[in-house]
């Protein structure tokens, strides 16, 4: 086989699985976020929308991509958003779609 037809996406892969599959993880992981960003219940609970925004925040942590905010965004891979919102899906199915700022950049 070639190796482009050897590649496994990076949502199948050990780290992804271990982290960003694993609620437990990421709901430890995101006490360390700030805390006005992760969505919650009236009981404390993460609510999926907070998954999913700890769930990209920690692909880009993987990536060692830091410094991410209101002026720099990074366009995560399609097979990574698809499989967080899988994972944490959305009630009414909607989505906000990737905002480009002024240093924005692909993955």
């Amino acid at each position: 086989k070639q190796w482009y037809q050897r590649r496994v996406a990076i949502t199948a892969g050990e780290l992804f699985k271990s982290t960003i599959s694993n609620q437990a993880v990421l709901e430890l992981c995101s006490f360390g976020m700030l805390q006005k960003k992760i969505a919650v219940d009236e009981e404390g609970k993460i609510l999926p929308k907070g998954l999913r925004y700890a769930g990209y925040r920690n692909f880009l942590n993987i990536c060692r991509l830091r410094f991410i905010g209101k002026n720099r965004r990074y366009a995560l891979p399609a097979c990574v958003v698809m499989k967080i919102r899988s994972l944490y899906p959305s009630k009414t199915g909607k989505y906000k779609s990737f905002k480009n700022s002024e240093f924005s950049t692909r993955i």
